[in-house]
């Protein structure tokens, strides 16, 4: 089965169900879920917009064909793909995008070996410990700038 998920402000729903509707029943729509991780954790494969939910899904190990939802997504989407965890399908804007992601993702659920290779390239994209990064890289700026053990706000 192949999860789509259409957030509150989709906007897109028909078109998105038209496309969804040519898998003869092998897709499942979830419109706003109260929680993204069943759903992650019971999919093989993933359609997403190229928000937030695709560090979830990279991190779960999850490959996704995503399309960029708006232009402040555009260089997190190229990044993912350039780790190997996900496969762009092109902008919200594009005409036709629903039904050519839904292919593309169509043809990625019959290779495998590519979905085993994304698989392994989410979580060593995304290993969770980005918030730790940050801290220790706040800690040692402020080493450097400040006496140990007093810091001046």
């Amino acid at each position: 089965q192949l999860p789509g998920v259409g957030g509150p402000f989709t906007g897109r729903e028909e078109e998105i169900d038209d496309a969804l509707r040519r898998l003869s029943g092998r897709a499942i729509v979830h419109r706003a879920p109260a929680s993204m991780f069943p759903i992650i954790s019971a999919c093989d494969l993933a359609l997403s917009a190229a928000g937030q939910t695709l560090y979830e899904l990279a991190a779960c190990g999850r490959p996704a064909v995503a399309i960029e939802a708006a232009v402040n997504q555009r260089r997190q989407l190229h990044e993912f793909a350039s780790s190997g965890a996900v496969i762009r399908a092109g902008a919200a804007t594009d005409a036709g995008i629903a039904a050519r992601a839904v292919s593309m993702a169509t043809a990625l659920a019959g290779q495998p070996d590519v979905l085993r290779a994304m698989a392994a390239a989410g979580p060593a994209f995304i290993d969770g410990q980005g918030a730790r990064r940050a801290a220790r890289a706040l800690l040692s700026l402020c080493a450097q700038h400040h006496a140990p053990g007093r810091l001046e706000t």
